[in-house]
């Protein structure tokens, strides 16, 4: 360390004392925040408390789950919710007196012991399929809201050998949905902590005499649950000693447990650190008596490792002993490596630095009353602590919560404290961190990557992946070298597997490490699903973005960054003039690289966008502000003005030469995750030698993307119509657009997405999505210069060439507008021509934030021409969010009629489009304009189906940002268009067997999922399974070679014997179609199939489905008939020969039981057969076989 200097608070650009140290072998400087506040005291008083009895069950929502009665009590966790002013706790209960759940409550803190508590409702804990969770199959702890509709519930698992093996789990952390208790994902828990049992009686089974090897103790695991303030880190902690750590605590010692952090973006566990409990503060009376202590709740004050942390005691005789430790983890040992503290020797274990811990409060020195003669301290079985708002008196409230055990000799307790707020001594690095913008993927293939961050330690960076999430294995390591805190670095991996989830780790020049993940596309051929993301469209000065703060969690396959990802010529803090101000148009390299480095840092304690890039692969590509408005990259600048001349900075060339378009474009590219390509196209100098921002990538059979760049190569776009009323006006702008040397895109683009797009279809490949910054459906003329609209014969180029060859289920993906659109898409060939239809559609999305939407600003527009009306405008204002969708809906409309354009939605049509997009509406309309948002894409893997949700916020401005960033911050993005549609034919895929005995198993054999594919087993005695699974198994042509074969059919197959004796399984399936073939043959009959034998002495046997349609062929064939039950309707035979063939009966059935009228057969009054051309009253005994 060679220099160091304080800054006073009056000279702070924070408003607080900052201390600036140099570091000369580093070369590195460090702010830290400090407090001078040096007070050693801490004090809290007792506000108020309401109990209540073990059994009760509270009134309306909070007392039943499913219409059940549920007793409140064990409640172990409790986090405050600051948008609501609510508290979540969570219960113990195993699902022993209901399902494990959580609730919600308010209190105010103020007047606990008057106004008392309201439980407001339960919310039971559900599995990832929907399901409770079963009886003691979890045992939840701790709680923790992550500020995006979701909570973290801790589990400690349960280690009862002796009750058998179920009653042995693993501890486990998931995050559940508020809305829904439904598990979204799980952490990855170190298998350090995971119960190890040795069968000590040899018996080969977990019971009665065996014992605990490793891993935590029962009931002592991790009761503690944290978020820091940044959302970015989880933290719990174990109550007592892992069994291979030490003991647990007694009268005359504590014991050693263990406080855990994990990534939040990655679910991964990064660091481990020692933190010594209390010893059992009072000795049991009598002597003997029951004892524990452990460390119960953590609860993060601040984003760098300061907690405080409940630590609860209880003896027989003496009750609970509830303590309160200010904790700190700065300097402490990272001890994650040390899968044993009993291992060390005393030397090793006193190098540890555990967690620093100081005693702010024991509450038996609040006097507490002893209420009901069972509490010797006042309190309860205290095990959970949150925040409060802060009360009148300006002091910060405590909240805790009490665990009864469902004891009748406990309650449960709420109570409140009141407290200064914590002095926080300690130096706190808070300007800066290692990874300011954290790290990224991006450019992802089936075997590369690109791995990015942005370091502020000059030196090398290292860059590790892996497929295993602990990184025990390394798959490859790469560095690059940081020059400039500025600058970020990226390194691009190739040799990757297809279709496989990737870890990475990167370390700066001084050790410090982050990490993130990505997973790789499916090759073609494979059809594996696929969702994704794609927004486009942020301001600097509105993040942190909470438009997308569900994104990152979402669990997507990769996220499209869709233009507009900074705007250089709108002013934020990111770049200020020499007074002060903030600049409005930057145009140094250093200038944009500050506004790239503002989007994606943290603001307010939250990175939204460092979370998503950071778990989700990323693509990009530009729209204008990533260097100026409205800029034309095509446009020669020696006919400019000299306004646009001087901003570019030359007076001839193409702007994409110019020296303000290369300082965009390359802080761009250096920002993101992307290949640094260029194009080679001799002879076109409007692209050769120019970055390359375009992209097709496929992703298995399931889709393939298509990302352009719609602004590097454009012409200068036409002047605006600004009358609409005038027809003249409107009609110049319609030719001029369609004049045939105008580009948006140039022509090599377009090549190359015409390339592209056939080799796609060729592949097979499903969903073709074209990804264009600027809309292409029609809008209407107003302002639609800058869109496709005003490059009109490219646009029609373009559509023309999806419909002349066939180029099915293409989607359209735009930003740009700030609003979300959804129309199918129709061209003309010439202005005033008829419309001609296509089955392409588009949406557009976004903004991710940028004020103001699309809705408010049409309306405004609208106003200012004239269109809307000063009545039209009050009864707009007055709507609520959906009724001003559908009234800008209805302007839009109005503009697109007169010029014989289609209607906005997929559900509205001209007559020409109708039927070409199989679409259902399912949430919400077509168009949703006043949201801030995103859009994810979601294609089944069975069905092909694609799902396209688009979620919302409320929009905000900068003044209501900067005045209450919380308020902003907790708003949760909601669903506010969802919509699906069924793709065109969809391509089945080909599934070869061999010459010999094949097991073709659907979900099993790669490449066959069951659905839609055309299997052929070749020779052999081959098994084809295709599991039942109702819409998503079915739809397939089976074709099975010689050979005795066993075949179980799904709903829809079609299936083909050839010679052998093959059996045919469809017992539980319908509308399938089976033709045996030679050989003696068995059919197993479903519901409306049908079955032909061929030739062969074949079986047939009905089940309970009915409706078949059988045809035994040539040979001697037995039909069942009835075979215990009677079928749902008749089954009918189309060629029964009396005296060659058989029909079959069992049961118990006899001959006089029947009932032969006409061409039917019935027992009991049910027809159960029907044979076409047979008088069934001739057939005789002799005609059947009973069993």
């Amino acid at each position: 360390m060679e220099g160091l200097t304080f800054v006073s608070a009056a000279d702070s650009p924070t408003g607080k004392p900052l201390l600036i140290t140099a570091a000369e072998v580093s070369r590195t400087v460090s702010v830290f925040e400090v407090s001078l506040d040096d007070r050693s005291t801490f004090s809290a008083s007792f506000i108020g408390q309401k109990t209540f009895p073990t059994g009760l069950v509270p009134t309306g929502a909070a007392g039943k789950i499913d219409g059940v009665d549920v007793p409140l009590g064990g409640l172990s966790g409790v986090a405050y919710d600051r948008a609501s002013n609510s508290y979540y706790a969570i219960s113990d209960d195993r699902s022993a007196l209901g399902a494990a759940r959580f609730y919600n409550f308010s209190l105010d803190p103020n007047t606990i012991a008057t106004t008392g508590v309201t439980f407001n409702s339960v919310t039971a804990l559900k599995d990832t399929a929907g399901k409770t969770f079963a009886l003691n199959s979890l045992d939840p702890e701790g709680i923790a809201l992550s500020g995006k509709g979701t909570i973290f519930v801790s589990s400690e698992g349960e280690v009862r050998p002796d009750l058998g093996a179920t009653r042995v789990t693993n501890p486990f952390i998931k995050e559940f949905s508020i809305a829904t208790g439904q598990e979204l994902r799980s952490l990855t828990i170190p298998t350090k902590f995971l119960p190890k049992v040795a069968d000590t009686n040899g018996n080969g089974v977990v019971d009665t005499g065996d014992t605990q090897t490793a891993g935590v103790r029962n009931n002592l695991a991790f009761e503690s649950l944290t978020i820091t303030p940044d959302q970015k880190t989880l933290y719990t902690a174990t109550e007592s000693a892992l069994f291979t750590d030490g003991a647990v605590s007694t009268v005359a010692a504590g014991t050693r447990t263990r406080i855990v952090q994990f990534n939040l973006a990655t679910g991964q566990p990064e660091k481990e650190y020692l933190y010594n409990a209390d010893a059992i503060a009072k000795a049991p009376n009598p002597a003997g008596g029951g004892a524990d202590s452990g460390l119960v709740d953590l609860l993060a004050i601040d984003d760098n490792g300061t907690f405080l942390a409940l630590e609860r005691s209880f003896a027989v005789g003496q009750g609970n002993t509830i303590k309160i430790y200010e904790v700190k983890l700065q300097g402490a040992t990272d001890i994650s490596k040390i899968e044993s503290l009993n291992s060390l020797t005393p030397t090793q274990l006193q190098a540890i630095a555990p967690a620093q811990k100081r005693l702010l409060i024991n509450l038996d020195g609040l006097n507490l009353p002893n209420s009901d003669g069972n509490h010797p301290t006042g309190t309860d079985n205290i095990e959970g602590l949150a925040f409060g708002p802060k009360l009148a008196d300006g002091r910060q409230s405590i909240v805790l919560v009490s665990d009864n055990n469902f004891n009748a000799a406990q309650f449960t307790q709420i109570l409140t404290l009141g407290t200064d707020l914590v002095p926080t001594i300690s130096p706190q690095e808070t300007l800066r961190s290692a990874f300011p913008n954290g790290v990224a993927s991006g450019d992802t293939t089936q075997n590369s990557t690109v791995l990015w961050t942005l370091a502020n330690a000059p030196g090398k960076v290292t860059f590790e992946y892996s497929t295993k999430a602990d990184f025990s294995s390394i798959v490859g390591t790469q560095t690059a070298t940081s020059t400039n805190p500025l600058q970020p670095v990226k390194v691009d991996v190739t040799g990757l597997s297809a279709n496989t989830d990737y870890f990475y780790r990167v370390t700066d020049a001084n050790g410090v490490k982050t990490s993130g993940k990505f997973s790789t596309a499916a090759a073609v051929g494979q059809q594996t699903g696929l969702k994704f993301g794609v927004s486009g469209d942020w301001r600097g000065e509105l993040a942190p973005y909470p438009s997308i703060s569900n994104a990152d969690t979402a669990n997507l396959k990769f996220f499209i960054g869709l233009g507009d990802t900074i705007y250089g010529d709108v002013a934020s803090a990111a770049v200020k003039n020499p007074d002060g101000t903030e600049k409005s148009q930057v145009t140094t390299l250093a200038e944009y690289r500050a506004k790239n480095a503002e989007v994606y840092g943290s603001r307010f304690g939250q990175n939204t966008f460092g979370d998503l890039r950071a778990s989700t692969s990323i693509l990009a590509t530009i729209d204008d502000h990533e260097v100026t408005n409205d800029f034309a990259g095509g446009e020669n600048l020696a006919t400019a003005t000299a306004a646009d001349r001087a901003l570019f900075g030359a007076n001839t060339g193409l702007v994409n030469d110019s020296p303000l378009y290369e300082n965009g474009l390359q802080a761009f590219q250096e920002f993101n995750p992307l290949r640094d390509l260029t194009y080679s196209t001799p002879g076109d100098a409007r692209t050769d030698g120019e970055r390359k921002l375009y992209r097709a990538n496929t992703f298995g059979n399931d889709a393939a993307t298509f990302v352009l760049d719609a602004r590097s190569f454009r012409d200068k776009e036409l002047p605006n119509v600004a009358n609409l009323a005038d027809q003249a006006e409107v009609g110049k702008f319609l030719v001029d657009s369609f004049n045939p040397t105008r580009t948006m895109l140039s022509k090599q683009q377009v090549s190359d997405l015409k390339r592209d797009l056939l080799q796609s279809q060729k592949d097979g490949v499903t969903w073709k999505f074209i990804m264009v910054p600027e809309p292409i459906q029609n809008i209407g003329v107003l302002a639609a210069a800058d869109r496709f609209e005003g490059y009109a014969a490219e646009r029609t180029e373009i559509l023309k060439f999806v419909n002349d060859n066939k180029i099915e289920n293409v989607v359209f993906v735009a930003a740009d507008i700030h609003g979300t659109l959804v129309n199918n898409l129709t061209y003309q060939n010439a202005p005033g021509q008829a419309q001609i239809a296509t089955s392409a559609f588009e949406i557009t999305t976004g903004a991710v934030a940028y004020a103001q939407p699309f809705g408010q600003t049409v309306a405004q527009l609208g106003t200012a021409l004239g269109v809307i009306t000063p009545q039209q405008k009050a009864l707009y204002d007055s709507l609520p969010t959906p009724g001003k969708d559908t009234f800008i809906k209805g302007i839009v409309d109005g503009g697109l009629a007169p010029l014989g354009y289609d209607p906005l939605g997929l559900d509205k049509n001209l007559s020409q489009a109708n039927g070409l997009i199989n679409a259902k509406l399912l949430q919400g309309d077509y168009v949703a304009t006043h949201v801030y948002g995103w859009t994810e894409f979601n294609i089944d893997k069975q069905t092909q189906k694609l799902t396209v949700t688009t979620y919302g916020i409320d929009p905000y401005t900068r003044a209501e940002l900067e005045a209450n960033p919380q308020a902003i911050i907790d708003r949760q993005p909601k669903i506010v268009s969802q919509f699906e549609v069924t793709p065109n034919n969809v391509a089945p895929t080909l599934v070869a067997g061999t010459a010999g005995t094949d097991n073709l198993i659907a979900g099993i054999t790669p490449g066959f999922d069951g659905f839609n594919d055309n299997v052929f087993t070749g020779s052999g005695n081959d098994n084809v399974d295709v599991p039942i699974s109702g819409a998503n198994a079915g739809n397939n042509r089976i074709d099975l070679g010689s050979g005795n074969d066993v075949i179980y059919v799904a709903n829809g197959d079609r299936a083909f014997g050839s010679t052998g004796d093959d059996i045919f399984e469809a017992n539980d399936v319908k509308d399938y179609r089976i033709s045996a073939g030679a050989g003696n043959d068995t059919i197993y009959l479903g519901a409306n199939g049908r079955a032909l034998g061929g030739e062969g002495n074949d079986k047939f046997f009905a089940g309970s489905g009915g409706s078949n349609l059988l045809s035994g062929g040539a040979g001697a064939d037995q039909f069942w008939i009835y075979n215990g039950e009677a079928p749902a309707t008749a089954n009918t035979i189309v060629d029964y020969q009396i005296g060659t063939d058989v029909l079959g009966i069992t049961g118990g059935v006899k001959f006089t039981d029947l009932t032969r009228t006409g061409n039917n057969i019935a027992v009991g009054g049910n027809t159960i057969a029907t044979l076409t051309g047979v008088d069934t009253t001739t057939l005789t005994a002799t005609n059947f076989v009973f069993i």
